[in-house]
């Protein structure tokens, strides 16, 4: 490449200096691609052909295509930020080795305070494709085949996957969970809650209607209507949590510590009043930990997004802000869950929710014993 050339996914000029080599040899070592990756043909005024966006699936017989092509690298305009997925990554690891209850407290603040500063104070750049490769590189663990799956159908389903699980563990995180395996379960969760559409090609007006669903619950089956959408269509979407709680005990139950968290994904569309779906549940029939994915749910668009550096600064506390200006969401059950994480994010003692997950006979019991640890005392503890 020589000077400039113009991205039209980018729509500007990018100059040289912004685009790296990276090597299929690299590429091979990843998992989920650190940026754009282009292709930049030789042939005079021919324009960059975008391959795969930042956050895209590496699929390893797709390199070993453009190796046979006679490829060996391509060019990236690179979002990721290696220095903070590497002191994320380190931090939750922290949590995943840690011993007991208060060397997991510790490490849960750690990690709250550092990311704080970027989601919640936005006082500096993070990016959702560094927040996703700091969750995935310490909680993924699911098939490849069932990443493919959902990659195959939608790339909005994938990229909101990535997302929504992301801030899952983290919400989870910041709502006084300590207990790896149980973080890890609801960040597989939250990253299938849509797999039960991923049977067929997804259609455009699902996709909308979830869309319309996630700004005002309650109204996404009545736009499928009123936009004579057929009965499959209809039936597709009401029936997706049922259809993906059903395919991951197929598939991947055994990647869930506790099964129970499975549920998450069948009942992430209801909304306490019993008129959500599939179950029609009520206020009392859901628990606190059980409204992390809809919380999650209702702040991650499914509009197709562009992966870019410091998309996600400042992020938690700007959704907040509209979900308690938005009326519409006063009834729902997850409106505790954003009251607590401000709660939380605004208090000037160190991080004081705690929950005790415990698995006894197949039963997951989940026990809040909040402390009030003042951050002179959480100090000398970690000395």
């Amino acid at each position: 490449m020589d000077g400039k050339v113009f991205i039209e996914l980018l729509n500007r000029d990018v100059d040289e200096s912004e685009l790296e080599t990276i090597s299929f040899d690299d590429l091979l070592k990843m998992n989920i691609a650190p940026g754009h990756l282009f292709f930049i043909p030789r042939k005079a005024k021919m324009p960059p052909i975008c391959l795969l966006k930042g956050g895209g699936y590496i699929d390893k017989e797709w390199i070993v295509k453009y190796t046979n092509k006679g490829l060996r690298s391509f060019f990236c305009f690179v979002i990721k930020d290696d220095k903070k997925i590497k002191d994320g990554s380190a931090l939750l690891k922290k949590l995943r080795i840690s011993k007991n209850e208060e060397e997991a407290y510790l490490a849960r603040n750690e990690f709250i305070n550092w990311v704080k500063v970027f989601l919640w104070d936005g006082n500096d750049d993070i990016s959702f494709l560094d927040l996703s490769l700091i969750c995935m590189s310490v909680f993924f663990d699911l098939d490849e085949k069932v990443v493919t799956q959902i990659m195959d159908k939608s790339l909005v389903i994938y990229d909101r996957a990535q997302r929504v699980s992301a801030l899952g563990v983290i919400v989870a995180l910041i709502l006084g969970y300590t207990d790896f395996d149980f973080l890890k379960d609801v960040y597989h969760a939250c990253f299938l809650l849509d797999y039960g559409l991923c049977d067929d090609t997804i259609p455009f007006k699902v996709i909308e209607a979830l869309e319309v669903e996630r700004i005002k619950p309650g109204t996404g089956r009545d736009h499928l209507v009123a936009s004579r959408a057929s009965q499959s269509e209809i039936d597709l979407f009401l029936n997706h949590p049922k259809n993906g709680f059903e395919k991951v005990l197929v598939t991947c139950e055994s990647k869930f510590k506790y099964p129970e968290v499975v549920k998450l994904i069948l009942r992430h569309h209801e909304n306490g009043m019993g008129t959500g779906f599939p179950l029609e549940l009520l206020h009392d029939d859901l628990s606190e930990w059980e409204t992390i994915p809809m919380f999650v749910d209702h702040l991650v668009s499914y509009a197709e997004t562009l992966s870019k550096k410091g998309d996600a600064r400042g992020f938690l506390k700007d959704q907040i802000d509209e979900l308690k200006a938005n009326t519409a969401l006063d009834y729902l059950p997850c409106k505790r869950v954003f009251s607590r994480i401000e709660k939380e994010m605004c208090s000037n003692k160190s991080f004081e929710l705690v929950t005790r997950v415990t698995n006894e006979d197949g039963i997951l019991n989940i026990e809040p014993i909040g402390t009030e640890v003042e951050a002179e005392e959480e100090k000398a503890v970690g000395e």
